[in-house]
């Protein structure tokens, strides 16, 4: 049976270091299941699921902390187990872009959490636009049948004209 660790590792970006990180978790014997890379600042950052046997996840478990200390990388290891699909009827994308200001992102989150959609992803980026430091923020939910996603959408619009938000949308996709 496969056991399942949630690897997480942030340094210093440099070359290769992706290369470091995934060829030890083959040599453990274990897969990537799922991960996700970013660069924040100068600062690299990986979170990676593997799977494995029991013997290969203790493995990585033994050697992992050897390796970053090794690669100057902070690390961090949870056993957890494996995510179970759970059937939404529906996935939607919430995009804005305004005037970056303290707290945007937690007013999305929060009417995310209101209507109980489940938050999948997150993107965010600053850029400049008219000597005007903007946000880009990205949003993906899933939703199950009984959300109302004309209430949604039009919440949603309402919310981001009160946040000064000229740029936004909301897309529906089917599952």
């Amino acid at each position: 049976m496969s056991q399942h660790l949630v690897v997480t590792a942030l340094g210093t970006n440099r070359t290769g270091i992706v290369n470091e990180l995934t060829q030890l978790v083959a040599s453990c014997g274990c897969n990537i299941v799922d991960s996700r890379m970013a660069l924040f600042g100068s600062e690299f950052t990986l979170i990676m699921l593997v799977s494995g046997s029991h013997n290969a996840i203790i493995q990585i478990e033994n050697r992992l902390p050897a390796s970053a200390q090794e690669l100057q990388l902070l690390t961090v290891l949870k056993k957890t187990s494996r995510h179970e699909l759970i059937d939404y009827s529906h996935s939607a994308v919430l995009q804005l872009s305004l005037p970056d200001t303290a707290g945007v992102i937690s007013k999305i989150t929060q009417f995310i959490s209101d209507y109980k959609m489940n938050m999948v992803s997150l993107k965010s980026n600053l850029f400049s636009k008219d000597s005007v430091e903007m946000l880009h923020a990205e949003f993906e939910v899933k939703l199950s049948p009984e959300h109302q996603t004309i209430d949604i959408e039009q919440q949603f619009a309402e919310l981001c004209i009160e946040l000064g938000s000229e740029d936004f949308g909301l897309q529906f996709l089917s599952n």
